[in-house]
């Protein structure tokens, strides 16, 4: 990655630039953020563990453990994407081609076990392009996939926060972006439902909403009528409501 003081290549994990001493914000950010991961994930695991229970349906506690269990995989993920130099971009992007059915075959079998977020690190790591077949298929379940991709990335690292005062408090800026893009997430499902023709594609499309809510509901312990509403909010009402909610944990 490149310093943003004076623009020389330095390493992702270097706190500091060798160049100009300027802090690298991100290598703070993300050592923090593990940290605090690390710390907090077992009490919070049992907490949505015992919320799950409650809930009917299998599939959503599996959703929500997996959750739990997938999250610096997810960082990870996303940190390795947005720091690769372009040449490792372009040897994935060619591998994608070469792979492309048997990565097709892999991406369905995540969709169809309702692994959601898993098809969307795949997407990710292996520089995915859906323009042409066999991926193109997947264009529409792609847009909200990616959508609830972040929303589940955000949404955890809200619950994970760290309440040490020395760490870096990201929760605001969480918060601002989970509820963004649960809007997108609406915006996208409504949009690429109505054009997608493959029933099975659009299944996934439903089946990727109820899990968000039911991820609300769990996380944020609102009722069934309490989630509705929230989803009908604008970013700004959305985050105050959130913000209530981490108050009177």
């Amino acid at each position: 990655m490149k310093c943003k003081n004076c623009g020389k290549k330095i390493g992702i994990e270097e706190k500091r630039c060798p160049y100009c001493n300027a802090v690298n914000e991100l290598a703070m950010q993300h050592e923090q953020n593990m940290q605090a991961y690390d710390k907090k994930f077992q009490n919070t695991k049992g907490e949505v563990l015992d919320s799950a229970k409650k809930m009917e349906g299998l599939g959503v506690r599996a959703i929500i453990l997996a959750v739990l269990v997938i999250g610096i995989v997810i960082l990870t993920v996303l940190s390795s994407k947005n720091y690769e130099d372009p040449d490792t971009e372009k040897i994935k992007a060619a591998d994608a081609v070469k792979n492309a059915q048997e990565y097709a075959t892999i991406m369905d079998d995540y969709l169809a076990k309702g692994e959601y977020v898993d098809f969307e690190a795949f997407v990710y790591s292996h520089e995915i392009s859906f323009w042409d077949p066999p991926y193109d298929k997947f264009n529409s379940v792609n847009y909200c996939a990616h959508d609830y991709y972040e929303c589940v990335r955000h949404l955890e690292s809200v619950i994970l926060r760290s309440t040490d005062p020395d760490y870096f408090d990201s929760t605001e800026m969480n918060v601002n972006h989970f509820c963004s893009y649960v809007n997108e997430f609406q915006t996208t499902y409504e949009a690429r439902r109505e054009i997608e023709k493959n029933e099975t594609y659009r299944a996934y499309m439903d089946d990727m909403k109820e899990n968000l809510k039911a991820l609300i509901r769990a996380y944020l312990k609102m009722s069934d009528g309490e989630v509705e509403e929230f989803m009908k909010l604008s970013d700004a009402k959305m985050a105050v409501r959130m913000e209530e909610v981490l108050e009177n944990e």
